[in-house]
């Protein structure tokens, strides 16, 4: 037989043997999906207590419409044992590859929050891409029990898609769950993630991701507000979009400007020069001034550059500000300033800085320099004025 094909066979015989079907393959009418949990501790009955939500599949055309939440609950002396004794409630075994967000209580969060996450990364088959927030209300099930049905019906899947809209809102700073353990072993940053709570307006309740958790080592210290948070996002580069107002003082009286961010860069830089250390953050960011209200008229070079000067120096004296909050009231790097000793001067970070960065940090030198760029200002230059 010619050698050839002999060789067509074996390859056939190869692939036949061990290319066909899945290794791991399950039925999916065995599992029941899961798109969300919350994590939260009984401290009278000494029990962790798991909140997830579960899909049901009614079927249709409309895949939104098709699909909506059933919430569940269990207890258990681990989270391992609560979510084991969930299945006797669902009825079948849980998928969790599509579940899209994990919700920790703030109580277990100011305790340490590893024994909620350990067994989010380690002992489920959890994508590690799933996303991280700290609950605001008493409880974290709270947030996955309060439902509006005019929204989509599956809540996991709602939050998960208010977290996907960060760059366009600039309010919070989304994390995956890889990122925060990534930072958890990291000596030179500390880790932060999102706030969730539930708000009502007009009879109807909603879910608001805002505020920045601000961790120090695995252990929540306190919180950045909504204002703080944006400047968080300035300093760690990843503001990309968004509206802002801001209250500012021209030629002694208070006005109001609105303008839209389209591009932003912030860059941190090391020095160490006569034996001090700094750290130099320079922040380049485009916007269009939208409105002013009862201000100088943008249609003149003179008021846009004044303008520009007032924008940056507020910018300039809240990103100060917070960088004071961070060290002095939190001594928590959330900024990343130690990763930028490190990437600029490896040799004096681990020989002199990180041994003794708790107490270094504090006390670090910080410049921060900033360039506002209007890239056009509205098709209505002049401000609109009530005649005398």
């Amino acid at each position: 037989m010619n050698i050839r094909i002999i060789l067509i066979i074996i390859v056939i015989i190869i692939a036949v043997v061990f290319l066909t079907g899945c290794w791991n393959y399950k039925e999916i009418n065995q599992f029941i999906i899961v798109s969300g949990l919350a994590i939260d501790y009984s401290s009278v009955d000494d029990l962790y207590i798991v909140t997830i939500e579960l899909i049901n599949v009614s079927g249709g055309i409309d895949e939104q419409e098709a699909m909506s939440g059933e919430t569940f609950e269990s207890k258990g002396v681990s989270i391992f044992d609560a979510i084991r004794n969930m299945i006797g409630k669902a009825g079948r075994r849980l998928y969790w590859s599509d579940a899209a967000v994990v919700i920790i209580s703030e109580s277990i969060a100011r305790k340490g929050i590893i024994s909620a996450l350990d067994v989010v990364i380690r002992g489920l088959e959890i994508r590690s891409d799933i996303f991280l927030l700290i609950s605001k209300e008493d409880t974290a099930a709270e947030v996955l029990y309060t439902r509006d049905l005019r929204r989509q019906k599956v809540i996991s899947y709602h939050i998960e898609d208010i977290l996907q809209s960060q760059e366009e809102t600039s309010k919070y700073f989304r994390v995956p769950t890889w990122i925060f353990v990534k930072n958890l072993y990291s000596s030179e940053i500390n880790p932060t993630c999102p706030g969730i709570k539930l708000v009502t307006y007009n009879n109807t309740t909603f879910h608001q991701i805002g505020e920045t958790a601000v961790f120090k080592k695995d252990q929540l210290i306190g919180w950045l507000n909504d204002e703080n948070t944006k400047y968080f996002l300035w300093i760690t580069d990843n503001l990309k979009e968004g509206v802002y107002s801001m209250n500012l003082e021209y030629d002694s009286s208070y006005y109001d400007v609105v303008f839209e961010i389209f591009s932003n860069q912030t860059t941190k830089k090391a020095q160490y020069i006569d034996d001090v250390l700094t750290v130099i953050i320079d922040v380049q960011t485009i916007v269009n001034i939208d409105e002013v209200v009862v201000g100088p008229n943008a249609s003149s070079n003179e008021n846009i550059d004044a303008l520009e000067k007032i924008i940056e120096s507020h910018i300039k004296k809240k990103i100060e500000n917070l960088i004071h909050i961070v060290q002095n009231k939190y001594n928590s790097d959330i900024l990343g300033l130690g990763m930028t000793i490190k990437k600029d001067m490896p040799e004096l970070w681990k020989n002199e800085i990180k041994p003794k960065w708790d107490t270094t940090f504090p006390k670090l030198n910080t410049e921060v320099n900033v360039n506002i760029k209007p890239r056009r200002s509205s098709l209505t230059l002049r401000t609109i004025r009530v005649q005398d």
